[in-house]
């Protein structure tokens, strides 16, 4: 797979392939998952049928896949985002959160990605509630979706975007699976500034982005629809050097391993609702 970018943003290859593959995986997870049949057929029948563009991209990193969104997420997608302390820190997301607007975003997210116009990739790893007594077998259970990454805009400057349902915060995922999309991201041609935020009240997020390079630029004031107010918010940039620069340092860092869970952090930036995330990209199986 050789990806790039081109033009004002990312586009994908137009070449037209089944995807069996996918159609297996989907197949799988019927079986092992508890997710409603209709969303699981959902699942099998885009899979089996030919695709335009880059539904097969995936990332990896030691511990998390990086993946499109998938109907058999929506359940995940319903817990998580239907956590106050998840959606407090998002802008525009739908609360209480519902099957229904779970479903609106899968299929929204596929079709954009489809048409180059998106980016939205789940993060799929294994829950690591066990951890919190036997750090031995945190990652014995079945894999499944734990969180949202995005970019979205022009190459030239990209928007970033994430959440993390809870029970998973804490163990360093977040970064993780922010260093794979964020090196994928600098290592294509054109792409020069990402940009970011946080609400100022939210410090665990401002410490994850602080970790991975980005540098506050202006603070504003932005809506908190929970709150259904206005609150201080901290916009924020990262260029390719500066997070270079905080990778290597993480990779020093004799904190660069799984962590020990620490107070529940809320690891979630402003760009993070996955209806209203995208970026452009081309693949080429």
């Amino acid at each position: 797979m050789s990806p790039d970018f081109a033009g004002h943003g990312f586009f994908m290859s137009r070449k037209t392939s089944s995807n069996p593959s996918a159609c297996a995986e989907s197949l799988k997870a019927t079986r092992r998952g508890h997710v409603p049949w209709d969303l699981r057929l959902r699942d099998l029948l885009e899979a089996a049928r030919p695709q335009t563009g880059g539904l097969p991209l995936t990332l990896r990193s030691p511990r998390t896949l990086l993946r499109a969104p998938r109907y058999v997420d929506v359940p995940a997608l319903v817990e998580a985002l239907g956590e106050r302390e998840v959606v407090r820190w998002l802008g525009h997301v739908p609360y209480p959160y519902r099957a229904h607007h779970a479903r609106a975003h899968v299929a929204g997210a596929r079709q954009a990605m489809r048409e180059g116009a998106a980016l939205h990739l789940q993060i799929i790893t294994s829950n690591p509630a066990p951890a919190r007594t036997s750090p031995a077998t945190a990652f014995d259970r079945p894999a499944q979706c734990c969180g949202a990454l995005s970019l979205e805009g022009p190459p030239s400057h990209l928007s970033f975007g994430y959440w993390l349902a809870p029970s998973f915060w804490g163990y360093g995922f977040m970064r993780e699976a922010a260093q794979t999309l964020l090196t994928y991201a600098f290592a294509q041609p054109g792409v020069e500034i990402v940009e970011a935020g946080y609400f100022a009240a939210n410090t665990r997020s401002s410490r994850l982005q602080t970790a991975l390079g980005f540098t506050p630029i202006r603070r504003e004031q932005r809506a908190q629809p929970l709150r259904g107010a206005m609150a201080p918010f901290i916009v924020t940039t990262l260029n390719a050097s500066a997070f270079t620069k905080a990778t290597e340092a993480f990779k020093t860092s004799p904190h660069n391993g799984a962590q020990t869970p620490s107070p529940k952090p809320a690891l979630h930036g402003e760009h993070a609702h996955p209806a209203a995330i995208s970026a452009r990209h081309r693949l080429k199986p």
